[in-house]
């Protein structure tokens, strides 16, 4: 059981690490997702320019561009997306 100290540190770590979210905004702001999605979209649209897009999405999931609950709508709107480019159906899975 020489382990079991560890796993107690780490799960009052993770315990602090929640604590910390309790002030963040887990609701989606539209406004600040507006420009990604814009982007996204022009990337796509301009001869499917993947890497790009992909680099848009990955901007907003840097901390602090965007509060958690906007980065997880942007996920949800950009994801069907890629989703059709990975699976080569024109329909959203």
């Amino acid at each position: 059981m020489a382990g079991s100290g560890r796993g107690a540190r780490g799960a009052r770590g993770a315990s602090r690490s929640l604590g910390s979210l309790a002030g963040v905004s887990l609701e989606p702001s539209a406004r600040g997702r507006a420009g990604y999605l814009h982007r996204f979209r022009a990337a796509l649209s301009k001869d499917l320019d993947l890497p790009e897009a992909l680099a848009c999405v990955w901007d907003a999931l840097r901390p602090g561009a965007l509060s958690p609950g906007s980065r997880a709508a942007l996920l949800r709107e950009t994801f069907p997306a890629l989703a059709c480019l990975e699976t080569g159906r024109l329909e959203p899975p």
